[in-house]
């Protein structure tokens, strides 16, 4: 595959990524039930993008040891997981509900900024 076709993978992707974890947490935020498809199709394209976001490294030849920006990237994917799966248990009380999925969209905005400017934390560290 050649490195347009992974880019243009992995962005689309992300895109849906996010969109479904938006559309999830609406929903069960709302107290709705979440229609079985809808939390089996989020699994599949995360799946999907962290497999493109890996041939994307080799095809790059980048290792995550070498570019701290890449370790960040990896770094902060488990805490939007993390913080995505928290946002959605009904356990928690709304208000922090809201503070895990907004968190969670930091993290990805972090996360597209490494990606950008090869840095990490904004540059910060």
């Amino acid at each position: 595959m050649s490195y347009e076709a992974l880019t243009h993978l992995h962005l689309t992707t992300i895109g849906i990524s996010v969109l479904l974890f938006i559309i999830r947490f609406g929903i069960t935020i709302a107290g709705y039930p979440t229609a079985k498809w809808l939390n089996i199709v989020p699994h599949i394209i995360n799946l999907a993008l962290i497999v493109s976001g890996v041939m994307l490294a080799v095809t790059l030849g980048l290792k995550a040891t070498e570019h701290p920006w890449l370790l960040s990237k990896l770094i902060l994917l488990v805490a939007y997981i993390v913080l995505a799966l928290l946002s959605m248990k009904p356990k928690f009380a709304k208000p922090a509900r809201w503070g895990f999925a907004v968190a969670a969209l930091l993290c990805v905005y972090a996360m597209a900024n490494a990606a950008i400017t090869k840095t990490v934390l904004f540059g910060l560290v």
